[in-house]
């Protein structure tokens, strides 16, 4: 970027007046930045000034030679007079930098050097190590939260089937019951059929002892059938409690799976949004160590 050097330092500036003026100003002229900075001025040939930053060193000293090489965007600037700005490995400087230059004009409109700023690019480097690290340790986060989601799934899957079956099952226990119950009706009227048949035995004397054999027989099957069917019945009462207590328990475990899924879908949602300010986060350093040419 150029301009009128005259109208902006009059006609009767000299040569190096203004290279006299950054080199004046250098000192001052980091201390102007938010970020930490160091500012080197140079004529056509060497540095002249150098005001270094606070965090870093770089190699250079006062009256080092202008490295002519297409790698020192400085050298750049002054030869094809222009506006330059680049990423320095260490290797350069001791320092990875992000370096931007600007020829500097007699009132002649000639180059007769140039100034550049450098800033150390470690800490934005660091941040993207973070960064990085971050999100592949939300990435790992994530699929973890994706497998408990899917187990709970699973279990939540499971329970309903356990449900069913044993709402089938006590449904069964019922008919059961209901058979018993019917079962204990038949010898309660066996039973009493039983007692007419002694009764009209002992009645018939001696022609009808053999029918009281029979009558008591038919007594004792009666009770023994109700018996069992007493027996019956209380078992499937006995098993219909544990149903209904493992029913309870079924249902207050799918509650805490329903708590749990609705947890895990808020932690998973916290997630994203911290996975989309960590690509924020990157996005941000990035920008901040690109070179606008």
């Amino acid at each position: 970027m150029t301009f009128d050097r005259e109208n902006e330092f009059g006609n009767e500036a000299s040569d190096n007046e203004i290279l006299e003026a950054f080199i004046k100003v250098a000192p001052y002229l980091n201390r102007l930045f938010h970020d930490d900075i160091s500012v080197s001025v140079y004529d056509r040939e060497k540095l002249v000034a150098h005001a270094p930053a606070e965090s870093f060193k770089l190699d250079v000293n006062i009256g080092e030679a202008l490295e002519q090489s297409e790698e020192d965007i400085m050298y750049v600037s002054i030869r094809d007079d222009k506006d330059c700005a680049g990423v320095l490995g260490a290797e350069v400087l001791g320092v990875p930098l992000i370096s931007r230059t600007i020829p500097v004009h007699n009132n002649k409109g000639e180059v007769i050097g140039a100034v550049g700023t450098g800033m150390s690019t470690e800490h934005y480097h660091q941040l993207l190590d973070i960064a990085s690290n971050l999100s592949a340790e939300i990435q790992e986060t994530a699929e973890m939260i994706n497998e408990m989601t899917e187990t709970i799934n699973d279990l939540t899957e499971n329970i309903q089937q356990v449900s069913d079956q044993s709402t089938k099952a006590n449904e069964s226990l019922t008919n059961i019951d209901s058979i018993a119950t019917i079962v204990i009706q038949i010898a309660e009227q066996t039973n009493l059929l039983g007692l007419n048949a002694a009764i009209e035995a002992a009645r018939a004397g001696q022609s009808g002892r053999g029918f009281t054999i029979v009558a008591d027989e038919v007594r004792k099957l009666a009770v023994t059938s109700k018996e069992h069917a007493d027996e019956i019945n209380q078992t499937t009462n006995e098993t219909s409690q544990l149903i209904e207590g493992l029913n309870k328990s079924m249902g207050t475990i799918n509650a805490e799976s329903e708590q749990q899924a609705h947890v895990i879908n808020e932690i998973s949602q916290t997630m994203n949004i911290i996975s989309e300010n960590v690509q924020r986060l990157t996005a941000m350093a990035e920008a901040t160590v690109e070179v606008r040419e």
